[in-house]
């Protein structure tokens, strides 16, 4: 199998101390350990002490690894070639130490120095990639890591910046793009401030807001984004009950550059303004959105008007209001119009009505009704009818399913 373990040392006291070697001539032999595909080779060597049962070590290590394969595209790519590991990590009564530990490759460098403890945290943590197109053929440009965090006890100062001095995002170019996050940990609550800039081609990227991971939630506060004319804003907190509080808009006049940052095609123009709210353990949703000539990812729509409440959406979404949409493809699929109107009688209840015209010149109209119960709901539809010239089909009567205890 190529596989090799030998340790030389002695034991007390439950420690072991000396040196341990490992030989994997074929990762392959540990793919099914693993559940997944494995390659590569890896050569392996430690000095120093283990503890088991306490899971304590304070070792030197030293390897090198061959063309690893972990069965993750992008990890694959970025574990290319020779790897080498080197340095020093201890774990102990004290916390955890790295010394001079670094991992390197012809794409990849990541070195860290410090100590993270209860008492006491001063460690930094420092990577580079040499060009992201090793992780996706959309991207290019070398990008940088910089991280920190020092403190003392519970509150620990968090430090973190990204940069991609130029580059490129599908085939527009970027330039000075940076990404920072500057915030604080407090036993675990995390807060902070992001902020970030840059170009894309000419148009100038902003960005700022709040992050909180809290026991209140998780939040995103006071959040404005904007690249050229596009730019997004809003509040939005998600509950620990898993419901989501905010309000969120967007103004894109220029799709192609928001799905530039996306990695996506996209063209045409929209807007939309969204409000999360929670209503009796319920998730309510309100939309107002339009486009016009969108293209994202090869669907398109000519233009859009949506005006729509949506009661408890992620149970039993019961929708209210408007749509009209024409012009859509979607792959193969074309409709010439689309226009919905959505109703509600009670809290509990939607009645739907439709009406749609195929480019072929077939034309739908259809009423349908969507109703919970005490253990489940009851969809109903009331009438379908195709006409396509002077040929026509109707539903002879209305269909109903009920679903009951699922």
């Amino acid at each position: 199998l190529g596989l090799s373990l030998a340790a030389s040392g002695q034991v007390a006291d439950m420690e072991f101390t000396g040196d341990i070697v490992a030989n994997v001539g074929d990762l392959d032999a540990l793919s099914a350990f693993a559940g997944r595909p494995l390659g590569g080779s890896l050569d392996l060597s430690a000095s120093g002490s283990v503890s088991p049962l306490a899971g304590g070590f304070d070792l030197d290590v030293e390897g090198t690894a061959r063309d690893i394969v972990l069965g993750d595209p992008r990890l694959d790519a970025l574990l290319a070639g020779q790897t080498t590991l080197s340095g020093g990590a201890v774990r102990d009564a004290q916390g955890f130490r790295t010394e001079g530990l670094e991992l390197q490759n012809p794409q990849l460098q990541v070195s860290s120095n410090g100590v993270y403890s209860q008492s006491r945290t001063d460690i930094g943590l420092e990577a580079a990639l040499n060009d992201l197109a090793a992780i996706d053929p959309r991207l290019s440009g070398a990008v940088t890591l910089d991280a920190s965090a020092q403190g003392e006890g519970r509150q620990i100062e968090l430090n973190a910046d990204a940069s991609i001095p130029d580059g490129q995002l599908l085939d527009r170019a970027v330039s000075g793009l940076d990404l920072s996050f500057d915030g604080r940990l407090d036993g675990t609550d995390l807060t902070g401030q992001i902020d970030g800039g840059g170009q894309l081609d000419a148009l100038v990227i902003d960005l700022q807001g709040a992050l909180g991971l809290t026991s209140e939630g998780r939040s995103l506060r006071n959040l404005e984004a904007s690249i050229g004319g596009n730019r997004l804003t809003g509040d939005i907190l998600r509950r620990p009950d898993g419901l989501f509080d905010g309000d969120i808009s967007l103004d894109a006049p220029d799709l192609a550059s928001l799905g530039a940052l996306g990695l996506i095609e996209a063209d045409g123009r929209a807007s939309a303004d969204v409000r999360l709210s929670e209503d009796a353990g319920a998730q309510n949703v309100s939309i107002v959105a339009e486009a016009t000539d969108a293209s994202i990812a090869g669907n398109s729509i000519g233009s859009l008007e949506a005006n729509l409440s949506i009661a408890d959406a992620f149970s039993l979404p019961l929708p209210e209001g408007t749509l009209n949409a024409p012009d859509i493809a979607a792959g193969t699929v074309a409709i010439s119009s689309v226009m919905i109107d959505a109703q509600r009688p009670d809290d509990d209840a939607t009645q739907f009505s439709a009406q749609a015209r195929l480019p072929i010149g077939t034309l739908i109209d259809a009423s349908a009704g969507l109703e919970q119960t005490a253990d489940g709901f009851t969809a109903t539809l009331g009438d379908l009818r195709l006409r396509q010239g002077d040929q026509a089909a109707t539903l002879i009567e209305p269909a109903t399913v009920t679903l009951s205890g699922g």
